[in-house]
């Protein structure tokens, strides 16, 4: 029904978003008028006004309409929506004031048109909010659904698949994948359920896309082509017409034009210049204090291809004593090079000031790709595709990929897509969102001072299921419970010294306690299936999970790496256990750590009285760490188990001992005084907050019948 009424719908909510800006426009006149100063008679609330303000609610409305805001958007992200809202609002009224002061209206309340501003932004904005995660809902559940026939069967076709499976809220529903020779493609385009085609041809398949492209255009059917060079399209391609021919513009930017240039240039003279005046007198300690650590010159000049290929000389403050590989080696977070006044600023990335003064030359731009050596662009340009793109833009101090953790050690690879991905979306604002990133921990690595070799990291997965897993091998997939379920296709925890018959009762720790028995690396991890350490915490992104190369950047130097703190807010940890558990578990593993490790106990109470825990069994550890903490955890689980069979409560929480693990966690690190860095986490199955809060509610209700119950019994 929604599909069939589209463009009634695309009407009714533009219209709503009218009466939505009147509304905002009446309630700031009234507000700022009657409340808050008294002024009855301010020419904003006179009928003028009134109708000029319905004459801006249709003038943004026909803004946002030649923007494409409401065409049907079902692959427009929510953020590029708030995005068009932020801009065609801020335009539009800043036209308004204006016009405002061009005709001399100073009666006109400013204050009324700054709380209209917010307040249009607020309603507007809220309820695309509320509408899209409504949507998403019901797209997921099946309703809204666009049909598409995807035409093609190679390995084009395929990803498309994946793509649109991985993406359940855009509500697209593939119905079938024909070959583009098969006989019975004729007949299913003229199927009126069809709503789209997907050409998805191989280049040696590309014989049929004028027959298909034909037999589309018969049948009056909606298509769409993803082209055999679809991996080299940039994310904003041009195509520009010179008579008959299109050419597609393969590699652009916005920087190309002179204007968004002549932007980004000024903004870099500005903040260089002030910078250097404000932070000169620590320019001038960190010179003090290079020249006392060592031998040899206060700044370090190096050779680095910059825009256009072009060379340049790069400053920064020596942080390394003088040696002969300088131009040739690579330097690493464990570099014996380095002095100890060095480590301290290359961890802090105050060697990198000088190139304020690059930036003020021309040679860089504050935000950008970070230069590199020509020894190794010569390098890279052979091994890594695209590599040479990233000159295609001034080079600068921080990037895309630097706040995303992807510096100095790192792969090449993956800093030089987010470095394409930069420039492919590069905007004022995204140059501000870099800087602030940097400013608020980016210029922070996880460099320690006096350092050596390479830390070995592992993370075991617990995946009870086939489920997507990350790419990198430093993650292990395991799956608990093998001796007793059927093999899926990752390593089995029934191998060596194992308690993976135990399963269920303990769920995913089965393969917690095998990584403790046969992992020997000097730091070991611990994840679920759908939960996993990010560098910052977006939505449910596969792309921000940590690498294995930012995991022992991250790790050197720590005890443990925990997700951060889950709140809870109204209740404890003891109220939000007995809601969604058995209150009788908590009370006996109580009573088994005051008979048997008594010392565990204040902890153990503190514990449950707090509102927040580290939660889902994620954690990374020193191995020391590890063997200590999983030696206590399984003796104290086998003697909860010994007093009380998982059977017993397998009705309602058949991985029992895994929730009693999880609220053990924090005893034990308290307990033994063990420090902990807290690092962002992503859930990847993570449920709107609507159904949280629904879910919530219904537990809290039943819990109270349950709860009542349990303690009977009890």
């Amino acid at each position: 029904m929604i599909k069939r009424n589209q463009a009634w719908l695309n009407r009714l909510n533009a219209f709503i978003d009218f009466l939505l800006i009147i509304i905002a426009y009446l309630f700031s006149s009234w507000f700022r008028l009657r409340v808050l100063t008294d002024d009855y008679f301010n020419m904003a609330m006179t009928r003028q006004m009134i109708f000029a303000a319905t004459v801006y609610a249709a003038g943004l409305l026909l803004v946002l309409a030649l923007l494409g805001f409401y065409s049907t958007t079902r692959m427009r992200s929510l953020g590029w929506k708030l995005g068009m809202l932020l801009a065609a609002t801020t335009g539009t009224v800043l036209i308004a004031s204006t016009l405002l002061y061009v005709f001399r209206l100073e009666e006109f309340s400013r204050g009324t048109l700054l709380i209209f501003y917010a307040l249009t932004l607020l309603l507007l904005g809220g309820k695309y909010v509320a509408s899209r995660m409504l949507l998403d809902r019901l797209r997921v559940q099946g309703f809204n659904i666009k049909h598409e026939v995807v035409i093609g069967a190679g390995a084009l076709a395929r990803q498309y698949i994946e793509d649109v499976n991985s993406a359940p809220e855009l509500g697209i529903q593939i119905d079938i994948t024909i070959s583009p020779d098969d006989p019975a493609l004729e007949a299913l385009l003229a199927e009126p359920a069809i709503d789209e085609v997907v050409i998805a041809l191989e280049a040696e398949e590309y014989r049929h896309i004028t027959g298909l492209i034909a037999a589309c255009e018969k049948n009056g059917v909606r298509y769409l082509v993803i082209p055999f060079y679809n991996d080299l399209i940039p994310a904003h391609p041009i195509i520009e017409n010179v008579g008959r021919s299109k050419l597609i513009n393969m590699r652009t930017n916005r920087l190309e034009d002179i204007g968004w240039a002549v932007l980004k240039r000024a903004f870099d003279l500005a903040v260089s210049f002030v910078g250097l005046l404000v932070l000169s007198p620590l320019l001038l300690l960190i010179a003090v204090g290079v020249k006392l650590s060592s031998p040899g010159p206060v700044l370090f000049s190096q050779v680095r291809v910059g825009y256009k290929r072009r060379e340049f000389r790069m400053l920064k403050f020596r942080s390394m004593r003088v040696n002969d590989a300088q131009d040739t080696a690579w330097s690493k977070s464990a570099d014996d090079r380095r002095t100890k006044f060095g480590s301290l600023i290359r961890k802090t990335s105050l060697d990198e000031l000088p190139q304020l003064f690059n930036v003020l030359r021309g040679d860089m731009s504050l935000v950008g790709p970070r230069p590199e050596l020509p020894h190794f662009v010569e390098q890279f340009k052979q091994e890594i595709p695209l590599y040479m793109v990233k000159h295609q833009v001034k080079p600068g101090i921080t990037g895309w990929a630097q706040v995303n953790g992807y510096r100095g050690d790192t792969s090449i690879s993956r800093r030089i897509e987010l470095d394409l991905w930069y420039i492919d979306n590069w905007s004022p604002w995204l140059d501000l969102r870099i800087l602030f990133m940097t400013a608020t921990g980016g210029m922070l690595n996880s460099e320690h001072i006096g350092a050596t070799g390479e830390t070995d990291v592992r993370v075991v997965v617990a995946a009870p299921v086939k489920c997507w897993l990350p790419g990198d091998p430093v993650y292990l997939p395991i799956q608990p419970g093998a001796a007793v379920r059927p093999a899926l296709e990752y390593a089995p925890d029934d191998t060596g010294d194992n308690i993976s018959e135990k399963y269920p009762g303990y769920g995913p720790l089965t393969a917690l306690y095998w990584a403790w028995k046969h992992c020997h690396n000097d730091y070991v991890g611990f994840a679920p299936h759908d939960c996993y350490f990010t560098l910052r915490r977006f939505r449910a992104q596969r792309k921000n999970i940590l690498t294995g190369d930012q995991l022992r950047l991250l790790a050197e130097g720590e005890e443990v790496l925990l997700p951060r703190r889950r709140k809870y807010y109204v209740e404890s940890n003891y109220g939000q256990y007995v809601r969604v558990h058995n209150a009788a578990d908590l009370d006996r593993l109580r009573e088994l750590l005051s008979k048997r490790w008594p010392a565990y106990l204040p902890a153990y109470d503190r514990s449950l009285r707090c509102t927040s825990g580290h939660r889902f069994n994620l954690f990374m550890m020193r191995r020391d760490i590890f063997n200590r903490y999983c030696g206590w955890l399984f003796d104290v689980l086998g003697a909860m188990e010994a007093e009380t069979p998982w059977e017993r409560c397998a009705g309602k929480d058949p991985h029992v001992f895994c929730y009693l693990a999880e609220r053990l966690l924090d005893v034990w690190l308290e307990t033994n005084g063990v420090k902990y860095r807290e690092v962002p986490y992503v859930l990847l199955n993570k449920r709107s907050i609507v159904l949280r809060v629904a879910h919530f509610l219904k537990q809290k209700l039943e819990g109270r019948e349950q709860g009542t119950g349990n303690r009977k019994q009890e």
